[in-house]
């Protein structure tokens, strides 16, 4: 009898070492232990959070087991890495992951005798990518001739497919393989590669597996498809863990005592949170198209300063090799993301100085007193004058430009305007209350030269302490 076994191999955050070093959880049929399922000579493995009878009940879907939760489903989904042929396979897998891994995080890969020269030459790694740059390539087979004969392992095939992520040997070495995949998505990086990308770094780095890189990196994925997956969060996210992964390897401990590098990091993993907020928010609000603008320049803005600040640790690196091959590797082509421009930040303004649905939303739960005496109450009374002026200042530089008027700043023009007809007092009253309230807004407090001399008898000044020891000798 065959047996169809979900081979998934989940590496967890450890709550227990303070390390936070990474498991090794074998699942072979799932999240829970269910009855098996006999489909003709084959017994069925499958991973679901709830069963096809609880799925149909709450959302009215009726499918099978193997639809709902099966091989083909969780290997396309991340959570199932490979899947075996039969229960000896799925051992002899096991048996050979566990091969490149050391005993236990706190140990290193042990070298195996090699059998494959280590000065082999492969004559047809010469044809292998072709000259062509616009014909994809198949880079499996170019993994092959470079590492150990026969010893690429290569780890969620199905997931992310245009990063190709796996663990092989070099010269007996055990080592982490990372590379493009031309033929899905140009090898491009996805959200779903990222996130592979990411939690295969953090496999090597637990168990001390130097990473190979085969660069050939076209940069993000674009289009509709990839913003909505948020690739550019994803993207980020899986630069920082690959440049923390390497700092922490060259560094160790000493990280801690660096200062700059390690408030740098931080700076990162502030902008991405900041990133994330905004994007939940966006999520969670419905996807408003009014407030696309003020998402735009919160999402640039942040992935931008978290570019510039990995910059900076790369070219902080004492390894100062290190930080420019990482450079190169994660940002082939240079700098990915750019500070938002004006255009994107007049949209943005646009948004929140106007009234609308957008900038309700934006400044829900805020309180607003009612005194006018109250800075935020004046605040908001000067925002809706000038709100609803801006009309008739467009009228009158439009009036400028057409020569009705002088050139000149609006505001000051009221008189001539109305003499002239293009507006009338009504409106010259509406531009001069909006002035007047703005200007107590931003007014401070004015003093004359002499207000604090000792003559206004409201003051003294303090004395100096050489002025004191005169007057106390």
């Amino acid at each position: 009898m065959m047996l169809r076994t979900l081979l998934a191999l989940a590496f967890l955050s450890s709550a227990v070492t303070a390390a936070n070093d990474r498991i090794l959880l074998f699942m072979v049929d799932g999240t829970r232990v269910d009855a098996p399922v006999y489909d003709g000579a084959k017994l069925a493995a499958g991973s679901e959070i709830a069963g096809p009878a609880v799925v149909k009940r709450a959302l009215g879907v009726d499918l099978t087991k193997d639809e709902l939760g099966g091989p083909q489903i969780h290997l396309k989904s991340g959570l199932v890495d490979q899947v075996a042929d039969d229960e000896a396979d799925a051992f002899a897998r096991m048996r050979r992951f566990l091969g490149y891994l050391p005993s236990n995080v706190w140990e290193h890969a042990e070298r195996i005798n090699c059998d494959d020269p280590v000065d082999r030459m492969e004559e047809s790694l010469l044809k292998v990518v072709p000259r062509n740059r616009r014909r994809a390539y198949k880079i499996r087979r170019l993994l092959e001739l470079v590492v150990d004969a026969g010893s690429f392992f290569e780890l969620t095939p199905l997931f992310g497919r245009s990063q190709v992520t796996g663990l092989a040997r070099l010269g007996g070495h055990p080592v982490g393989v990372l590379a493009n995949d031309p033929f899905h998505d140009g090898g491009a990086m996805t959200a779903d590669g990222a996130q592979k990308v990411r939690r295969f770094v953090e496999l090597c780095d637990a168990f001390h597996l130097p990473v190979v890189s085969f660069v050939d990196e076209p940069g993000f994925m674009i289009g509709p498809d990839a913003e909505r997956a948020a690739t550019i969060r994803h993207g980020m996210s899986a630069m920082f863990a690959v440049s923390a992964e390497a700092a922490l390897l060259t560094l160790g401990g000493a990280l801690k005592r660096k200062e700059s590098l390690s408030g740098r990091l931080g700076d990162v993993l502030s902008q991405l949170y900041i990133a994330s907020a905004a994007l939940k928010r966006f999520a969670d609000q419905d996807r408003q198209p009014a407030d696309r603008p003020l998402l735009e320049w919160a999402v640039r803005d942040a992935l931008y300063e978290a570019q510039q600040k990995l910059f900076e640790v790369y070219a902080n690196l004492p390894n100062r090799l290190l930080g420019r091959m990482l450079k190169w590797m994660l940002f082939p082509y240079g700098a990915s993301y750019r500070a938002p421009d004006d255009a994107l930040l007049q949209r943005a303004a646009n948004v929140i100085l106007r009234w609308g649905s957008a900038r309700e939303r934006l400044t829900e739960g805020l309180f607003i007193p009612e005194d006018e005496h109250e800075s935020m109450a004046q605040l908001e009374t000067a925002f809706e004058k000038v709100a609803a002026a801006q009309a008739i200042l467009s009228h009158l530089r439009k009036a400028m430009r057409n020569g009705q008027l002088a050139s000149g700043d609006p505001e000051h023009c009221l008189v001539e305007a109305v003499s002239a007809g293009v507006i009338d007092e009504r409106e010259a009253a509406q531009v001069r209350a909006a002035v007047a309230a703005r200007q107590k807004v931003i007014g401070v407090d004015e003093f004359s030269a002499d207000y604090w001399k000792e003559k206004n008898g409201s003051w003294q000044s303090n004395p100096t302490p050489s002025q004191q020891a005169g007057q106390s000798s």
